[in-house]
């Protein structure tokens, strides 16, 4: 994980973000890789982009996944501060302008 690039450029769309995070945290062949803290990656980008396929995304299981992914931000790397970022971006996206300030911090703290 020491050689960190993901390649994320401005302007690349949530599910190209969410497709280098996936590439990032897979082995070449697309499998779980055997570090745990990158098969935690495959999967939490994994379940990321499953949320993104629903038309209405469960508010429980995005914030379920928020809770998946933040502890690992602190200790494993620039990866996961990255993809922690990039979910909490997405999340924020799906309430409506009036709910966001209120619930941004308790979210993405």
């Amino acid at each position: 994980m020491a050689n960190l690039h993901l390649n994320i450029q401005p302007g690349d769309s949530t599910e190209e973000v969410c497709a280098k995070m996936i590439r990032h945290f897979s082995t070449d062949t697309g499998e779980a890789p055997a570090d745990p803290v990158l098969a935690a990656g495959h999967r939490a980008a994994h379940a990321w982009r499953a949320l993104m396929s629903t038309v209405d995304p469960d508010p429980e299981k995005v914030d379920a996944l928020m809770r998946y992914v933040a502890p690992h931000r602190a200790h494993s790397g620039m990866a996961w501060q990255l993809l922690y970022l990039a979910v909490c971006s997405w999340r924020l996206t799906l309430r409506t302008p009036a709910t966001v300030a209120a619930h941004a911090d308790e979210v993405c703290a």
